[in-house]
C-alpha cells in the first residue's frame, strides 16, 4: 500500500513548492508533496530500477523479503500523478516467487513493445545464477519468454550475479555482473548475451557468455553499469580490486571495459580493453554513460583518503579510455554534501547534455541518510541553477532513504526511485522533480533544402506537452537572430508531427533555428541548419580542410580577401570565437566530437559557412 505523510510537512512543502518551482524542486503534482512510499508485502522492499513508459506512467522494480536468504521479485506501476495503477499486475502490484528460496532483483528494462524485463540473480540449490524475467506490459509473465518467462544462467557451478542490463541494436538483451572463480578465490566481470526468446546467443563469447579477468589472479571485479556506444561495441563499468605495490595492500578502483559486439575485449580501449582508475584509498563504479560528444562518464562513490568519507565521484574519458583533461580537474569531479558519506549511484545525460547524478548523502554522524541529487553542466562545474548551488536532498521519514535509480521523462521531469525506512520496514521510495529541461516539444529532427529560390524547413516532433507555437530565425552572423515567420504547435501529442515552413527571400548566407515556446512562455532552441545562395560573384571560394578534423583546421579564400572575424557555431547554437594562427590555421582541441559549422566574415561584409566534423 502506499503511505501517507503527516500533513503538516506536505502543507509546508506545497507552500515551498509555490514560492520556489525552481529546477531541482519537488514536483507537488507528484504523489504527496512530490513524494510516493509504497509497500509491498514484507519487511524489506528495495528497488533497484525505474523506467518511465510512453504514456508517462512510472515502474519501479525490485525485490522484497521478510528476512535474510529470501527475496522475490516485486514491481510496481504509477499513473502520471503518483497514484497507483490498478490495472497492472494484482492492483498494481507484481509478486513473482520463484521456486527458490531467495531471488533479488538488480537491474531492468523497457523494451519498445512495453515488455518488461527484470534481472537480478537466485539461489538454485547450491548458488546463485544469473535470473532473466521478462513481463507483458500488463505484468503478467511472458510465456514466450525462456521457461514460464525465466531463464536461469550458470558460468561455472560457483556463484554468479546480474547488476546491470542493455538493449543491443538488434534488440537482443546483454546482462553484465560477476562470477565466481571455480576456486573461489577470485570473483571476474561476467556477461550473458540472450536472444529475444531468451535463449542464449551463441554468437557472443563463449556459448553466450563471456568472463573478463583483470590484472592479477585472486582479485576481485564486478560490472555495475552497461552501454552500448554508438558503433555497437560494450561499454561496462564498476570496480576492480587494485594491487598498490608499494606497500602491498589491496583496495577497489573504478573499473571500464569495453567489448567488441561478439563479447570480446577491445584491444583499441585502455590495457587491450580494459581500464582501472583508482581515486584516493579506494572507488567504486556504479554506472556508465555516454554523452551527445561520444564522451564516456563514470559515475561511483570514492574515499580520498584512507578511513574517510565516501563522495560522489564522475569521471570523463575520450573514447580511447583515457581520462579528459578538458572535464572537472583532470577529468575528475568529487562532490560533497556535508564532510560525510555520498554516494553516486546512477547517472543520465539530458538532452541539453547536463548531467545528473543520484544516490544518497548522511546526514552528521551518519543517520539518517537521504536522497541526493546533484547536477552538472557538460563541463563538469555544478549547475548553481539546480536545487542549491547544484544539490539537492530529500528526506522522506527522518531515517534512512536512499535513491537507486534515476529517470527523465519526456516533459523533462526527473524521477528518483529507490527506498526508504520508515520503522522497522523498508519501503520503495520514489521522488519526482521540476527541471528547466522541461521542453515543450521533443523534436526528432529539423532540415533545411534548397528549393528553387527558396528554402524549405521541416521539422518532425514525437512529444508536445503545452506546446504553444515555433518561431523561424534566421541569421546570416550566428550571433544576431531575427524572426522571419512563426507556426502554431499541436499543443500536446504523443504521436509523429511533421511541420514545414517555406523561406521565399533567403540571403547569400542563411542559419535557421526554430525557437520552441510552450504555454508558460518557456523555451528551447532547435539545432541550427546552413543553407547557402550563390551570387554569381566570383570572388569567394572558402576552403577549410581537413574534415573530419581532430586537431587543427586551415583555412584558405579565394584572392587572399581579407577575414574580419572567425566564428565556430555548434550544433547547439554556442557560437565560440576562433583566432587565426600563422595566418591560416584555428585550433580545435578543445572541442568535443560533433559536427560544428565555421563561419568566416570577410571585411567586405559578406561572409561563407562550411560544415565539418570534429573527431
Amino acid at each position: 500500500m502506499t503511505k501517507h505523510f503527516p500533513v503538516l510537512v506536505v502543507t509546508f512543502l506545497c507552500l515551498i513548492g509555490r514560492s520556489n518551482a525552481q529546477p531541482g524542486s519537488l514536483d507537488m503534482s507528484f504523489g504527496q508533496g512530490g513524494k510516493i512510499v509504497t509497500d509491498i508485502n514484507d519487511v524489506n522492499n528495495l528497488a533497484c530500477a525505474t523506467l518511465i513508459q510512453p504514456d508517462g506512467k512510472v515502474i519501479v522494480i525490485g525485490s522484497s523479503s521478510s528476512g535474510s536468504y529470501q527475496g522475490y521479485f516485486s514491481l510496481v506501476r504509477y499513473k502520471t500523478d503518483g497514484s497507483i495503477d490498478q490495472s497492472f499486475g494484482v492492483n498494481g502490484f507484481v509478486e513473482t516467487h520463484l521456486n527458490y528460496d531467495e531471488a533479488h532483483a538488480q537491474a531492468g528494462l523497457l523494451q519498445p513493445d512495453g515488455k518488461i524485463v527484470v534481472a537480478g540473480y537466485a539461489w538454485s540449490g547450491g548458488n546463485y545464477d544469473f535470473v532473466i524475467m521478462r513481463y507483458t506490459s500488463a505484468g503478467k509473465r511472458d510465456l514466450t519468454f525462456g521457461s514460464g518467462g525465466l531463464v536461469l544462467t550458470d558460468f561455472a557451478g560457483k556463484d554468479d550475479k546480474v547488476n546491470s542490463l542493455a538493449f543491443l541494436p538488434n534488440g537482443n538483451i546483454l546482462a553484465g555482473g560477476s562470477t565466481e572463480e571455480i576456486y573461489f578465490f577470485e570473483m571476474d566481470a561476467a556477461f550473458a548475451c540472450y536472444d529475444q526468446n531468451g535463449s542464449l546467443n551463441t554468437s557472443f563469447g563463449t556459448s553466450g557468455k563471456a568472463v573478463c579477468s583483470i590484472s592479477e589472479s585472486g582479485l576481485f571485479q564486478s560490472i555495475n553499469g552497461l552501454v552500448i556506444q554508438s558503433d555497437g561495441k560494450i561499454l561496462a563499468g564498476g570496480y576492480t580490486e587494485y594491487h598498490q605495490l608499494v606497500n602491498n595492500t589491496y583496495t577497489e578502483a573504478f573499473l571500464l571495459i569495453r567489448l567488441l559486439p561478439d563479447g570480446t575485449m577491445d584491444p583499441t580501449f585502455g590495457n587491450m580493453g580494459s581500464v582501472e582508475t583508482l581515486i584516493g584509498a579506494h572507488s567504486i563504479g556504479k554506472s556508465v554513460a555516454v554523452d551527445g560528444g561520444g564522451k564516456i562518464l563514470l559515475l561511483g562513490k570514492a574515499s580520498l583518503t584512507s578511513g574517510g568519507n565516501d563522495e560522489i565521484a564522475l569521471l570523463r574519458y575520450n573514447d580511447d579510455g583515457v581520462l579528459d583533461g578538458n572535464f572537472g580537474d583532470n577529468g575528475m569531479v568529487i562532490t560533497t554534501f556535508d564532510n560525510t558519506n555520498d554516494v553516486g549511484n546512477c547517472l543520465l545525460v539530458q538532452p541539453d547534455q547536463k548531467i545528473i547524478a543520484a544516490g544518497f548523502t548522511a546526514l552528521t554522524d551518519g543517520s539518517p541518510l537521504n536522497f541526493a541529487l546533484v547536477r552538472y553542466l557538460a563541463n563538469g562545474t555544478l549547475d548553481n541553477s539546480f536545487g542549491l548551488n547544484g544539490k539537492v536532498t530529500t528526506d522522506f521519514y527522518n531515517d534512512w532513504d536512499l535513491g537507486t535509480s534515476v529517470a527523465i521523462q519526456k516533459n523533462g521531469k526527473v524521477i528518483v526511485g529507490g527506498y526508504a525506512k520508515f520503522g522497522n520496514d523498508y519501503d520503495f521510495a520514489v521522488a519526482r522533480y521540476m527541471n528547466d529541461d522541461a521542453l515543450p516539444v521533443k523534436l526528432e529532427k529539423f532540415l533545411a533544402e534548397k528549393e528553387a529560390e527558396s528554402v524549405y524547413l521541416r521539422w518532425q516532433t514525437s512529444f508536445e506537452d503545452n506546446s504553444d507555437y515555433f518561431e523561424i530565425q534566421r541569421s546570416d552572423n550566428g550571433k544576431e537572430w531575427h524572426q522571419i515567420g512563426s507556426i502554431p504547435a499541436i499543443s500536446n501529442s504523443d504521436s509523429a508531427i511533421n511541420y514545414v515552413f517555406v523561406d521565399n527571400l533567403p540571403m547569400k548566407s542563411n542559419l535557421y533555428r526554430l525557437k520552441m515556446v510552450d504555454v508558460d512562455s518557456k523555451f528551447t532552441f532547435s539545432s541550427i541548419q546552413y543553407i547557402y545562395f550563390e551570387d554569381g560573384i566570383d570572388n569567394k571560394e572558402l576552403k577549410i580542410f581537413p574534415n573530419p578534423a581532430s586537431s587543427k583546421l586551415t583555412i584558405e579564400t579565394k584572392n587572399n580577401l581579407t577575414i574580419k572575424d572567425i566564428n565556430i557555431l555548434g550544433s547547439n547554437g554556442i557560437v565560440t570565437p576562433a583566432k587565426l594562427l600563422n595566418h591560416n590555421e584555428i585550433n580545435i582541441e578543445k572541442f568535443d566530437k560533433g559536427f560544428y559549422y565555421i563561419l568566416v566574415n570577410y571585411t567586405t561584409g559578406d561572409s561563407e559557412c562550411r560544415a565539418i566534423l570534429f573527431h
